[in-house]
């Protein structure tokens, strides 16, 4: 965009404003609501009086409006919707390319109008003129720190993410705050050994191949996960130097200059404060062994590896995001190959260690997570204040990239350590958690962990996590049926506590809905796969049923897609937006949403969509029947122990294998396909039966309160683990 400003005492204050903004919040995150310097911008007209926007449309042609522009010349003079020409934005373009900007692939040069080649014709003169060769080589200015050491993407991003930028910092563009820098960078994440510096843990988080290779990455992965980066790090990732220390050679202190300067530590607080703080180590704390690698061949691996790397390019209009991240990752596990660690290694003194702890519940897990594995320990925590049990929480953060902003009590956070742990974490990501945890979670309390899977069989590769638990944990019974199927340790089905609130809090002017539409509402994230979520398949029933409708006067009907975490699959989201665009009724919703808005979206609509292909318990579906509205949603999976043909919709389907590897969910296995016909008649119902919505509405409300509420969770829970107390800690008899 562009932005004109005058000297004046506002325009001061924006500045300075802005530029506190930038300092760390300059990056593309679309899901924050944050591209640049950009979207800050939104905001000045609220802030700041006097504040233009202009809409004249021959200022600023680009390529990202040039849709609606249609420019032409005559005599030298150019006109945009036959108005003067101000100024053409020539964004991302590079005269080497056919592209008229390198940031889009709409348009080519050869597609513009005449007028906009003769423009582009100009510019590229204009640069030759001006240098571009010259000014085209010169590197960027913040390329290198100050002593010349590169600073690659993953470093930029473990300094923003847990570099404390209200502190003490030094002047980090000296060649003492590059020292300092670097040391801060290559402190090692916890004190187990071989280390591991907190830039190539932070090079594991970026990369999805790397997760999926090196699940364990802390413990029985460690030694496989180094022998990576020595001889990865540097041609993938740009790694190289003295941001190696410690990874690849013995680490030396680096100090800064003597001015009261430190780097900080880069143990369990910097990756997982909350878990440091509220689960301290005791002597008899031990962590899992390591274990030196298998010995087997790996040159073909590795040249396998690193072929198909530099082949990434090539592949990636041929394949998904997925497959290239699952075939990266199956040639890295046989590459850089290491034995699992046993926990059967640990001293028997050890495992025996139980010391005096308090009789209650601590839930361990992503409780502050905006996805569904936070939703799901909150529900936990709602359920445990019903019951008058002890409990604490610790707040677990690593190796789970959702936004971290959902509020629970501060209270629970009281680091007491109870005799029974419950892990809502998933069973792929156990074992790594434990290595962060430390044994003290693990070693004495009684375990239990809370899992879920969404398809019949749970996968094999994950059975090892059986082994870190004394039961299980399920929120539904085709859960429990697909894991308990192979395990060792009980099973059992204990549902998530959904609130039913006493009254709604619609907003229907907040979300642009009209207020006598039947309002229609799905909702995704795309890190949960969108081929198992299916949104589009909700807008497709939309468009066959109510489409044509829009093509005329009447508009009865709105279609809201709430989407989360669009970035972590474009490929989907863009298909999304394409197929949204047919339709004027269809509105698309992305980026976060707090649990006050979302419940505000909720009481707002009339009837939920889920033409999912699978759940494991289905949450926002139970969280709308429980605010009274209609749910049209698949007739399979876990939502089924909560909906019947007697307060909701459900929608045929037809099992089908996968042909693809979607994510975790392999080719092979079974899912639901919706019926579109069933879906497109059931939508209709709902938009042309008032008293069906009421009818459903009400009976949802009330099944949701009997099956679903804390309370009656909470009885559930207090059974439970009333019985584990007699069995494990008191020596009663079933």
């Amino acid at each position: 965009g562009f932005l004109a400003l005058r000297r004046s005492p506002d325009t001061q204050r924006l500045l300075a404003w802005w530029q506190k903004k930038l300092v760390r919040d300059c990056v593309v995150d679309i899901p924050r609501g944050l591209f640049t310097d950009q979207k800050w911008m939104d905001l000045v007209p609220g802030f700041f009086e006097r504040a233009h926007v202009e809409r004249h449309p021959g200022w600023n042609v680009a390529y990202w409006n040039l849709a609606h522009r249609n420019v032409n010349e005559r005599d030298g003079n150019y006109n945009v919707n036959g108005q003067a020409l101000f100024f053409f934005h020539f964004s991302g373009y590079d005269p080497r390319i056919g592209s008229i900007s390198k940031h889009q692939d709409r348009y080519k040069l050869a597609d513009c109008s005449p007028a906009v080649r003769q423009l582009f014709a100009c510019y590229s003169q204009d640069l030759v003129t001006a240098g571009r060769d010259r000014y085209a080589a010169l590197p960027y200015a913040f390329a290198r720190l100050a002593d010349g050491t590169a600073l690659p993407d993953c470093a930029r991003h473990a300094l923003r993410r847990h570099l404390d930028w209200n502190g003490n910092l030094p002047p980090l563009r000296t060649a003492a705050g590059a020292r300092w820098l670097i040391n801060f960078l290559t402190q090692p994440v916890d004190d187990q050994q071989p280390p591991i510096s907190r830039l190539a843990w932070q090079l594991f988080e970026d990369r999805d191949d790397l997760r999926l290779a090196f699940p364990d990455m802390l413990s029985s992965r460690r030694d496989a996960f180094r022998a990576w980066f020595a001889d990865r790090a540097g041609p993938e990732a740009g790694v190289c130097g003295l941001l190696t220390l410690g990874m690849t050679t013995p680490r030396a202190t680096l100090e800064a200059e003597t001015c009261g300067y430190a780097a900080e530590p880069a143990t369990g607080p910097q990756l997982c404060t909350t878990t440091s703080i509220l689960l301290p180590t005791s002597p008899a704390t031990l962590a899992l062994p390591y274990v030196a690698a298998a010995k087997v061949p790996v040159l073909p691996y590795r040249l396998a590896y690193r072929l198909a790397y530099k082949a990434r390019h090539v592949l990636r209009p041929m394949t998904t995001s997925q497959f290239r991240a699952r075939l990266r990752s199956a040639l890295l596990q046989r590459a850089f190959p290491a034995a699992p660690a046993s926990l059967s290694s640990l001293p028997a003194a050890a495992l025996n260690a139980a010391p005096g702890l308090l009789h209650g519940v601590t839930v361990i897990g992503y409780v502050r997570a905006e996805s569904g594995i936070g939703e799901s320990a909150r529900a936990t925590l709602r359920a445990l204040a019903t019951t008058g049990i002890p409990h604490s929480l610790i707040d677990f953060q690593t190796g789970n990239v959702s936004r971290m902003a959902e509020q629970v009590d501060p209270g629970l956070a009281s680091g007491q350590q109870h005799d029974i742990s419950l892990f809502h974490i998933n069973a792929d990501q156990l074992p790594g958690a434990r290595t962060f945890l430390g044994e003290a979670a693990f070693v004495g309390p009684y375990r239990i962990g809370y899992w879920a899977w969404e398809l019949e069989t749970f996968p094999k590769q994950w059975h090892d996590a059986y082994s870190h638990v004394d039961e299980i944990w399920v929120p539904s019974g085709f859960c429990q049926r697909a894991i308990a199927a192979a395990s060792p340790v009980p099973v059992l089905v204990i549902p998530h506590a959904v609130e039913v609130p006493a009254q709604l809090a619609p907003d229907r002017t907040a979300f642009g809905l009209h207020p006598e539409a039947v309002v229609f509402l799905a909702m995704a994230d795309m890190m949960s796969i969108a081929g198992r979520k299916n949104p589009s398949a909700a807008i497709e029933a939309y468009l066959a049923a109510f489409g044509k409708a829009h093509q005329g006067s009447q508009q009865n009907t709105q279609l809201l897609v709430k989407i989360s975490n669009a970035d972590r699959d474009p490929e989907a989201f863009a298909r999304l937006q394409a197929l949204v665009a047919t339709c004027p009724g269809i509105r698309l919703l992305a980026g976060a949403m707090d649990r006050p808005v979302l419940n505000r979206l909720l009481d707002s609509v009339d009837c939920f969509v889920s033409l999912h292909r699978a759940e494991g318990f289905g949450l926002v579906i139970a969280e709308a029947m429980a605010r009274g509205k209609v749910v049209v949603a698949t007739g399979w999976s876990g939502n089924m122990d909560f909906m019947s043909a007697a307060n909701s919709l459900p929608v045929d389907y037809q099992l089908v294998r996968l042909e693809n590897d979607a994510g975790p969910y392999l080719r092979g296995e079974r899912w639901a396909e919706p019926s579109h016909e069933d879906a497109v008649t059931k939508l209709r119902q709902v938009a042309s039966d008032p008293a069906l919505r009421q009818r459903l509405g009400a009976r949802a409300r009330l099944d949701c309160a009997a099956q679903l509420a804390p309370e009656v969770v909470g009885h559930l829970l207090r059974e439970r683990l009333q019985l584990v107390r007699n069995i494990r800690f008191a020596g009663k008899d079933a």
